[in-house]
């Protein structure tokens, strides 16, 4: 009987390089030790009775399965062992630097295993420690015991000889294959950056007015915080895994990321973030006492577009000015749309204390100024014109626009109901009217009722977002 292990015909040719080249002359070698060996083990027992020349190859299959039955139970043990990554809160890739860290702990673990595992050696020892009250029964499993012992001590040689062996080969070939696989991914890591970056949006925050293009992402399973480190990288391209190890995160954009809670990397901010990667519009709403500002917020937040798009409202008011974000998910897109109403004060619109905290302007796309025709006040048109002048002024220091008119949208709600440029040049706003044709580029008037949601519709189509669809008369 020849057992043949394999033939040098039973490889696929790899040689594409000198290394490929290499492994496969080595694992040829090593199958012909093997057969060799195997043939001249059978050349010898083959002249014996059947039952001893079967017990070689009973011992070298029972060796054989308690080695790959350590090496496999190793693997399943140390399967969540990766190695952290020394800059950040991440593992390493497995195809990085933790595969080759969990090769040389699973190595280890099998190793210690492949002497320890039950075989032959564990039957001998516990026929050895039973004790019968028949001396006859004690005097056959003494028999048995000390053939079984012998047959045991040769199984576990073999088993730590070939094991060790075995293993050197498997970490050599493991650590050839990881070499491969991390020049892959470094070239990998590259086309995932640029796409992930394409498809970044810059973002603001609502509270601190901070610029930013990734947020600090939160990890569900432990809330650990991650700063500019979700991206395709050593720790993951698609997913990276949380120091935490028990949770796998998002690490582009293309593959959720933007669904993790976040905050604002700002650190003297740290405000949470309605959504992450979103289409922001701002939209800054301006107006004197009795404008009729407060009315149109109070039914604003009421209205049935609201519900469409609100999945989550944060109302969290700030000495100065008062915000409210609106979110709304797009499942079929990796971007989520909020928009975000800033509101200010009475006192701090005609006072002139938008020198106190106005960034946001800068960012603004799109004003909605109040101007309340009925007012029984002498100091309404003062008001209106207070309140723009400052606008103004904020918007030319902020920007830079000097004597350019600035592109931003803004809409003139009128409280009459008439809502006309005309009406309100003929009702004594001439100058302001004038002031705002010479500083903005586009301009729209609308009449003012709780229900009318045109200007914010407005604001957004020409911004272009996907939320002007949810807004029209309720």
């Amino acid at each position: 009987m020849h057992l043949r292990f394999w033939e040098a015909d039973d490889f696929v040719d790899i040689r594409n390089s000198e290394v490929w080249d290499y492994i496969g002359n080595f694992l040829r070698a090593v199958g012909e030790v093997f057969s060799f060996l195997w043939s001249l083990l059978w050349d010898i027992l083959e002249p014996l009775p059947w039952i001893i020349s079967v017990l070689p190859y009973v011992i070298l299959t029972t060796a054989i399965a308690g080695i790959l039955f350590s090496h496999a139970r190793a693997i399943l043990q140390n399967r969540n062992e990766w190695l952290k990554c020394p800059s950040n809160n991440l593992m390493y890739s497995y195809f990085t630097h933790s595969g080759t860290h969990r090769a040389n702990i699973v190595c280890s673990s099998a190793h210690r295993q492949i002497r320890e595992i039950w075989g032959i050696s564990h039957l001998a020892h516990l026929l050895g420690n039973v004790k019968h009250s028949s001396h006859l029964i004690n005097l056959l499993l003494s028999v048995i015991y000390i053939p079984l012992m012998v047959l045991g001590l040769i199984e576990v040689a073999l088993r730590v000889v070939i094991g060790s062996i075995y293993l050197i080969v498997m970490k050599i070939t493991h650590r050839i294959v990881m070499f491969a696989t991390r020049i892959f991914s470094l070239a990998l890591i590259i086309v995932g950056q640029l796409v992930d970056r394409f498809m970044r949006r810059k973002q603001h925050c609502a509270v601190c007015y901070s610029t930013y293009a990734l947020p600090v992402f939160l990890c569900p399973k432990c809330n650990e915080e991650h700063r500019g480190s979700l991206t395709p990288s050593e720790c993951g391209i698609l997913f990276a895994r949380c120091s935490c190890n028990e949770k796998f995160l998002p690490a582009m954009a293309l593959t959720g990321r933007s669904r993790l809670n976040s905050r604002c990397p700002n650190e003297n901010c740290k405000g949470k973030l309605p959504a992450a990667n979103a289409r922001q519009v701002f939209i800054q709403l301006v107006g004197g006492a009795d404008s009729g500002r407060g009315e149109y917020i109070q039914a604003f937040g009421m209205s049935t577009a609201l519900a469409k798009i609100r999945k989550k409202t944060d109302a969290e008011p700030s000495a100065f000015p008062y915000y409210w974000s609106h979110r709304r998910d797009n499942s079929r897109s990796a971007f989520k749309d909020v928009l975000t109403i800033f509101d200010s004060t009475d006192e701090a619109a005609t006072a002139g204390e938008y020198s106190k905290n106005p960034l946001h302007f800068d960012f603004c796309n799109g004003f909605i100024l109040f101007v309340n025709t009925n007012s029984s006040r002498e100091d309404a048109q003062d008001d209106f014109g207070v309140v723009v002048n400052q606008l103004i002024l904020k918007l030319s220091e902020i920007k830079g626009t000097g004597r350019e008119k600035v592109p931003v949208p803004v809409a003139i709600v009128i409280s009459n109901g008439v809502g006309t440029k005309q009406y309100l040049i003929d009702n004594g706003y001439r100058n302001v009217i004038e002031n705002i044709d010479a500083t903005f580029t586009n301009v729209e008037y609308f009449p003012m009722h709780t229900r009318n949601l045109s200007p914010v519709k407005w604001i957004l189509g020409q911004s272009k977002s996907p939320l002007a669809k949810f807004f029209k008369e309720d």
